[in-house]
């Protein structure tokens, strides 16, 4: 028997390494790598032939699949948590704090904002003599002019940044994204909890499975981003219902909406599913603080309850969208999300197969109305063009894997329950390795190294600045303000003449005038400001850092 478990658990080690390249490392300064899945796979080969001889030589070889069964069947409920825990592990580890690009950015500086116990952000350029007449030039990506002069606002929501706050006076970028990593397992053990509700013990597991499997999890897990968190506050309001635990699904839901209020409607959707007249107004309380919050605080930084960071609802949705979503989100989950296809595949075979069945849940239509709204959301929303962009559809993944949990326990509903304990394992183990090797396939992995670019150069930067300082910057811009705490001019916003007159405002001031770049901007710049009278980019620069994408910077004279 413990030859058997050996060598599954050497076959379980070969799939991941597969999967996910592999890693690499060190322990008490030894060195040790395992990149190749083969050692593995011979180790588990080896070792089930040794249990097969031994079995039969002692007639075991029934008794022991049996006995593999019954351990399957009492440690299935314990895989959610398995992989919860494996998610915390992997998030913590792969990931980043790196305000790389917008989001991170955007995020970050808002929640260094409200640990310091403001609303706004003073732009201390536009106060300079001869500055231009231009609301975007000194502002960085993730945040927005403000209503009053000299000063800037964020653009993002400010659910999670709230969140991250306390961390983040605490312990900087670092701590602030235990908030991610721990919705990341929140995600994962909410969804085995409502897999195992609807299906029991093999339900939860597949779920939470599907969940780990999905390389659009995986990639908004790494970094410090917002759809995670949105989509695990979902998921455990819905867990509240299926506790009818109306305190738990009204402060979720508030989050939820905190986080991404264009889903606010859809708390009507779990406002239904509670059993009770006094849940459902405890619940509408603590989601209509949320709301009010929310508006207040767009009319504050945006001028009206309804206007978001990101534009007018007449700007960011529109019907005519429909038609350019479905197609690209129908592409995307072909290309992506291989694992949550075929667990749709798997909900219609189930439903087919078990017509008159139906998952032990009493709010069914709920949850089919909330799943099929936020899709709806989404093909009305401004159309983009990478399959990153799934990202919005989460909220909706746990019932998915819900459903797919619910169909694979109707269609092996004939087995005993060790074979059928067996066969969910097997499946949990196939799903997890297909989805991380699907994420591989797709560059997820290499997320952080990219990201991290920016943190590093900024540590190589921060004392060459000596006195007033500006960067001039594009798609770094928001994060080479948060990490540095210089102004920045945006050579992307401007024409050539208002950034020839920015620069030489802050040069009048005596500002020293760094250029920050991404090596893809870097024609890009030359093709927006042929004219420009000085270009940095022109000689070598002055520090860089990155090797799959390179950032380097450059100091006027």
């Amino acid at each position: 028997m413990a030859l058997l478990a050996g060598s599954l658990l050497a076959l379980v080690v070969a799939l991941l390494i597969a999967a996910t390249g592999g890693w690499a490392g060190a322990v008490a300064q030894v060195r040790f790598s395992m990149r190749s899945p083969r050692g593995a796979v011979l180790t588990g080969g080896v070792l089930v032939l040794a249990w097969v001889v031994a079995a039969l030589r002692a007639g075991a070889l029934r008794r022991d699949l049996e006995a593999l069964g019954h351990h399957a069947e009492r440690l299935l409920p314990r895989v959610p948590a398995l992989l919860a825990a494996c998610t915390f592990v992997a998030a913590w580890w792969l990931g980043t704090p790196s305000p790389a690009g917008a989001d991170a950015s955007g995020y970050l500086s808002q929640a260094a904002l409200w640990a310091h116990g403001q609303l706004w952000v003073h732009d201390v350029l536009a106060t300079l003599p001869g500055w231009p007449e231009a609301s975007m030039a000194s502002v960085p990506l993730g945040w927005r002019p403000a209503l009053m002069p000299a000063a800037q606002v964020p653009t993002y929501a400010a659910g999670l940044p709230l969140l991250m706050a306390p961390l983040w006076a605490m312990g900087g970028d670092a701590a602030a994204r235990l908030v991610v990593v721990g919705a990341a397992v929140a995600l994962v053990a909410a969804t085995g909890a409502l897999g195992r509700a609807a299906a029991g013990a093999g339900g939860g597991a597949v779920a939470a499975a599907l969940i780990v499997a999905s390389p659009t999890v995986w990639h908004q897990s790494l970094g410090v981003m917002s759809d995670v968190p949105a989509a695990a506050a979902w998921a455990l309001a819905w867990h509240g219902v299926t506790r009818q635990h109306a305190a738990q699904t009204g402060v979720m839901t508030a989050m939820a909406v905190l986080v991404r209020p264009n889903l606010a409607p859809l708390a009507l959707l779990v406002c239904w599913a509670l059993p009770s007249w006094a849940g459902r107004r405890t619940m509408a309380m603590w989601t209509a603080a949320a709301g009010l919050a929310v508006a207040a605080l767009q009319w504050h930084w945006y001028g009206s309850p309804l206007q978001s960071g990101y534009g007018s609802t007449s700007e960011l949705f529109s019907t005519a969208n429909i038609v350019t979503n479905l197609r690209l989100y129908s592409g995307w989950m072909l290309e992506a999300e291989w694992t949550m296809v075929a667990a749709a595949a798997v909900i219609g075979a189930g439903a087919l197969a078990h017509a008159a069945a139906r998952p032990r849940v009493a709010y069914r239509w709920p949850v089919l109305w909330f799943t099929a709204g936020v899709a709806a959301a989404y093909l009305i929303y401004a159309p983009f063009e990478r399959w990153t962009y799934l990202r919005f559809l989460l909220p909706a993944w746990p019932w998915l894997a819900v459903g797919a949990g619910w169909a694979v326990s109707r269609l092996v509903s004939g087995w005993s329950g060790p074979r059928s304990a067996a066969a969910a394992f097997a499946l949990v183990v196939v799903l997890v390795s297909t989805g991380l090797w699907r994420a591989r396939q797709l560059d997820v992995w290499t997320f952080t190294p990219l990201a991290d670019r920016i943190v590093l150069l900024a540590r190589e930067l921060q004392p060459r600045l000596k006195g007033p300082t500006v960067m001039v910057a594009g798609e770094q811009s928001g994060a080479i303000r948060h990490l540095t705490g210089a102004p920045i001019i945006r050579w992307d916003l401007l024409d050539t003449a208002t950034l020839e007159a920015a620069l030489a405002s802050v040069r009048r001031a005596g500002w020293q005038v760094w250029w920050v770049l991404d090596q893809s901007e870097e024609v890009l710049v030359r093709e927006r400001h042929p004219t420009l009278a000085f270009r940095p980019i022109d000689r070598p620069a002055d520090l860089a850092a990155g090797r799959l994408l390179e950032t380097r910077v450059w100091r006027e004279p």
